[in-house]
């Protein structure tokens, strides 16, 4: 693969140019002086007088023109636009560094980060250029264009961690909550995307950090839930109580009932539903799944459960699903919402 980088002594080109050579690609820096990018071999051409025979041989170009005075950023539409107009019409892949400012921040699509009253007044020029540059590829027809826009907050010197999650026209938040991505991340995802054997032709997609969702809070979490089996199994309220979040009014949906607030889960659950309903207790998870998000989480399973009836010892074998919210409270994990269900049934007319 043939890829032309416009603007690589950037900071952003620089770091794509440098993904994309240690993958093994061909690279070609298109630059304005002498090239201080990673890639071998170099055209020095303003963007705006590059012609279609300059670009004949690549499989793809990647627009990484930036700017942030008042003087530079007319380029970032006005390149995209040239480029678009070059390679219209050509199996030429356009990849675009764009912004966040035109992401949408509800499912309508009316409103974009950009239009939020506490969006920055200085950063609109820019957003709006980025903007003009998205819309003018939109409306180019024939052209194979990708408009990649990082999160809100694109850090230069992130370091890179080779992840990242893949949103699209609205605005994605990491495992954090937060919208962060490092330059070098965001060059892998651009390599990415130039590799794809799917690519998303005339798309606009964005790029944010995974996050930081330690091992820890998965580690923290996964403790937790064991220590949810052991309370289940002793009815052991006061083991319940340091896991669930007693003090925030926590709710436990289940196929018998509502429990709201500390006291009723206790009491119901705990003391009459497992406590004097069984003798014996046995529940085991499994397929267990946990995402975290900042400081809220979300853990996934099912479940087996074997109990002996306190009443005549007989057995009673149930099987089932669950989903927990935890919230993290003063650094520790909590238990703030359950909702458990027998597994589906989906005989005609069943579980409606």
């Amino acid at each position: 693969m043939k890829i032309a980088i416009v603007a690589a002594n950037g900071k952003a080109g620089k770091l794509i140019a440098s993904e994309a050579v240690n993958r093994g690609i061909e690279v070609t820096a298109i630059v304005r002086s002498e090239n201080q990018s990673s890639a071998p071999t170099a055209i020095i051409k303003d963007a705006l007088s590059l012609t279609k025979d300059d670009l004949a041989d690549f499989d793809v170009v990647i627009d990484a023109v930036g700017g942030w005075t008042a003087d530079s950023i007319g380029a970032i539409p006005d390149v995209a636009k040239h480029l678009g107009q070059l390679l219209a019409g050509t199996k030429t892949r356009l990849l675009v560094v764009g912004g966040a400012g035109s992401l949408f921040v509800n499912p309508e699509h009316t409103v974009t980060v950009a239009d939020d009253p506490s969006f920055p007044s200085d950063w609109k020029p820019l957003a709006a250029a980025h903007a003009e540059a998205l819309a003018a590829l939109r409306a180019t027809e024939g052209l194979k264009w990708t408009y990649v826009s990082p999160a809100c907050d694109f850090r230069a010197d992130e370091p890179r961690t080779g992840e990242y999650k893949l949103g699209g026209e609205e605005l994605t938040l990491s495992s954090n909550g937060d919208s962060v991505i490092g330059y070098a991340d965001y060059a892998v995802a651009m390599i990415d995307e130039a590799l794809s054997n799917a690519p998303h032709i005339a798309q606009r997609i964005s790029v944010v950090r995974k996050g930081e969702s330690s091992n820890d809070d998965i580690g923290a979490i996964n403790q937790l839930l064991a220590n949810y089996v052991e309370s289940v199994n002793k009815a052991n309220i006061n083991l319940a109580a340091s896991i669930w979040a007693t003090d925030s009014n926590p709710v436990f949906i289940h196929p018998r009932g509502t429990e709201r607030g500390w006291n009723e889960v206790a009491h119901n659950f705990y003391g009459i539903t497992m406590g004097e309903t069984f003798s014996k207790r046995d529940l085991q998870l499994k397929d267990v799944s946990v995402e975290v998000f900042g400081d809220t989480a979300l853990a996934i399973f099912f479940w087996d459960f074997f109990a002996t009836v306190r009443e005549d010892g007989s057995l009673l074998e149930t099987h089932g699903r669950e989903t927990q919210l935890l919230r993290k409270i003063d650094g520790a994990w909590r238990i703030a919402h359950v909702h458990y269900s027998n597994m589906p049934i989906t005989g005609k007319l069943q579980g409606l």
